[in-house]
C-alpha cells in the first residue's frame, strides 16, 4: 500500500477537492489512458526503478492532461523530469501541502508567480526549467487524518502473509512517523535531513483516530508502526503499549541495538512483549565495526550487539524474533570484511530467534554521502536512468556488484534464516487463536546447495577461512542455470513455433516413445 498517495488524498479531500487512487503495481488495474484522460489532473508517484512505466504513462497522457509528477525519485532529480516532459509538474519533497498548492495555481486562484515562491513544486517557466526546494513539514499533526478506505481495495493491503507466521493473518501498516534521528551515509533520509526533515512523529491520539476503525472492521491481529526509528520515542512507545494492549495487538518494531545500553532495560523489554511485541528490527549492515562506522556511520558499536544480545536473551529469549539488515558491496568492503559478516551473523542466529534481510547488495541512492564516493550521477538526464534501469525495475548500474554476491544474497541468507526456532505467538487478548511462527522454507532446487552449507558450518566451526570456494562456486552454478535455463525456452520457443501439424505429430511420437518404455 502507497501510505503516500493515501495521505495525499486526505489532503486534498480536506481543500475540497475529489481524487481517485488508481495503483497500478495491484495487476487487478489494468492501466488505460482513457480511464486518466477524464481528470483534470494526474499524479504519477514513482521511484526510480519504476521509471519505465512511469514515462509509458505519462506518455499516453500528454498533452491530453496535465501531469505532475511525485515519489522519491523527484526528491532525488526533479530536472530529469522536467527536462523531458516541460510542459509537467514536479512535486519535490513531501507533497502534500505542496500539491494542493499547485491545485490552487490551476484553479486561478494563485498566480504562478506565487507558486514559484512556494517550496516543492518545479515546473518550466518560459522554456526554462524552474527548480524548486524540496518541502518538508514539520508537524504531522498538521496533516488531515488517513482514510484507509480511500485506496482501492484496500482488503487486499489487509490481508497480508506475515513473513513470521507464513499464513495469511490480518495485518494493517500505519505511518506513525517520518524521518530518522539518525545519519547513516548510505541511507536516503540524510538526504531529507539536509532540508530540515528530521524524525516527526504522530501523536497517539492521531494513530487512533486514524487505525481504531479499520482495526475493528476488518478484525485486524498484527499492528505494524511505519517508522524508521520507532524506538528512539520512548513516551509513544509507552502510549503504543497501551494502544495494542487495549485492542489485544500483536506489533513489531525498528530501532537499533545501541538504544539497548540503557534506554530499554530488561525490564521494559519485557512489558513490551506482555503488550505484543513479536519482532524487533534492528539492522548491523557490516560485521566490520570499523566499516560500520566509519563509512557506513552507523554508530553501533560491537559491544552494543554484544549487549543487546545479552539484554534478549534474559528476557524474551526465542519468543522474539529479531531481524536484522545486513548489507555487502559497499564502497570499501573487502572479502575479509565480508567474512567478518557472516561470523557476526552466525553469532546472531546462535544466540537469537533471529531473522536476516540480506546481505542485500548495497543500493546506491543517488546524492547521498557514500554514493557521491563511487559513482557520478548526471543530474537532468531522465534518459541516464531508463539506461541503467531495466523495465522490471532492476537497477543494472547501483553500484559495482562483485562475481561473490549471489553466494551472500541467497544461499548465505538461507542458510541463516532456517535456524529461526518455532515459537507459538499468542495475542494479548488471549484469545484462542494462536500463531506459530516459522522458519522460512527453501525453495525448490535449492537441495542441491545442501554440501556448500556443510562446508559453512565446518569453517565457522573451526575458523577457516582459506581457500573460500564456496563463492565462486555459486557464482558458477548460477552460470549454468542461467544458460540451462535460456536453452530450456529457447527450444520452447522454437518447438511452439513449428506447425501445428508437425508439433502435434512430433508429441504423439513422443507419446508413443513414453509408452514403450513403460512397457
Amino acid at each position: 500500500m502507497n501510505q503516500g498517495l493515501l495521505q495525499l488524498a486526505a489532503e486534498v479531500k480536506r481543500a475540497g477537492h475529489s481524487c481517485e487512487i488508481l495503483d497500478f503495481t495491484d495487476r487487478a488495474q489494468a492501466f488505460s489512458p482513457d480511464r486518466l484522460k477524464r481528470f483534470d489532473l494526474v499524479g504519477i508517484s514513482a521511484m526510480t526503478a519504476q521509471l519505465w512505466h512511469a514515462v509509458e504513462i505519462a506518455e499516453a497522457l500528454s498533452p491530453h492532461v496535465k501531469v505532475a509528477w511525485g515519489g522519491v525519485h523527484c526528491l532525488l532529480d526533479p530536472l530529469s523530469i522536467l527536462n523531458r516532459f516541460p510542459d509537467h509538474y514536479v512535486v519535490s519533497g513531501e507533497g502534500e501541502i505542496p500539491f494542493v498548492n499547485l491545485l490552487e495555481h490551476l484553479e486561478g486562484r494563485r498566480t504562478i508567480e506565487w507558486l514559484s515562491r512556494q517550496k516543492g513544486v518545479c515546473f518550466s517557466l518560459e522554456g526554462r526549467p524552474h527548480p524548486a526546494e524540496p518541502y518538508f513539514i514539520t508537524d504531522l499533526e498538521a496533516l488531515a487524518d488517513v482514510n484507509y478506505h480511500d485506496y482501492p481495495n484496500i482488503a487486499r493491503y489487509i490481508a497480508l502473509d506475515f513473513h513470521c507466521f507464513q499464513q495469511v493473518i490480518p495485518t494493517l501498516i500505519a505511518v506513525t512517523a517520518r524521518g530518522c534521528n539518525w545519519n547513516c551515509s548510505f541511507c536516503i533520509n540524510t538526504i531529507c535531513k539536509k532540508y530540515g526533515a528530521l524524525h516527526r512523529s504522530k501523536s497517539i491520539g492521531k494513530i487512533r483516530r486514524e487505525t481504531e476503525a479499520i482495526i475493528d472492521e476488518f478484525g485486524v491481529k498484527i499492528l505494524l508502526p511505519r517508522d524508521e526509528d520507532f524506538l528512539s520515542n520512548r513516551k509513544l512507545v509507552a502510549e503504543w503499549m497501551e494502544y495494542t494492549t487495549e485492542k489485544g495487538l500483536l506489533w513489531a518494531a525498528s530501532g537499533r541495538y545501541n538504544y539497548f545500553r540503557t534506554a530499554y532495560t530488561p525490564h521494559l523489554l519485557a512489558k513490551m512483549k506482555e503488550s505484543g511485541l513479536i519482532q524487533l528490527g534492528l539492522s548491523i549492515e557490516s560485521g566490520c565495526e570499523r566499516l560500520r562506522n566509519e563509512v557506513l556511520r552507523k554508530q553501533v558499536t560491537d559491544e552494543d550487539i554484544h549487549n543487546t544480545i545479552r539484554t534478549i536473551r534474559a528476557t524474551v529469549g526465542d519468543t522474539v524474533i529479531v531481524n536484522s539488515g545486513v548489507m555487502q558491496d559497499f564502497p570499501g568492503e573487502t572479502a575479509k570484511d565480508k567474512i567478518r559478516t557472516i561470523i557476526w551473523m552466525d553469532r546472531l542466529s546462535r544466540n537469537l530467534n533471529a531473522q536476516f534481510s540480506g546481505p542485500q547488495p548495497y543500493r546506491n541512492y543517488p546524492y547521498t554521502e557514500l554514493s557521491e564516493r563511487d559513482v557520478t550521477i548526471p543530474r537532468g538526464s531522465l534518459e541516464f536512468y531508463l539506461k541503467n534501469v531495466a523495465p522490471d525495475g532492476a537497477i543494472l548500474t547501483a553500484g559495482k556488484r562483485s562475481w561473490s554476491s549471489l553466494f551472500y544474497e541467497f544461499p548465505l541468507s538461507l542458510y541463516f534464516n532456517s535456524r529461526t526456532r518455532l515459537f507459538r505467538a499468542r495475542d494479548v487478548a488471549a484469545r484462542p487463536i494462536q500463531y506459530d511462527v516459522l522458519p522460512p522454507k527453501y525453495p525448490s532446487g535449492y537441495g542441491i546447495l545442501g554440501p556448500l552449507f556443510w562446508t559453512i558450518r565446518l569453517r565457522l566451526r573451526f575458523g577457516f577461512w582459506g581457500l573460500f570456494m564456496e563463492p565462486p562456486a555459486i557464482y558458477v552454478l548460477f552460470l549454468l542455470w542461467k544458460k540451462a535455463r535460456i536453452l530450456y525456452f529457447d527450444t520452447r520457443g522454437k518447438f511452439q513455433r513449428l506447425p501445428g501439424r508437425i508439433r502435434r505429430l512430433v508429441s504423439a511420437r513422443a507419446g508413443v516413445r513414453g509408452k514403450g518404455g513403460e512397457k
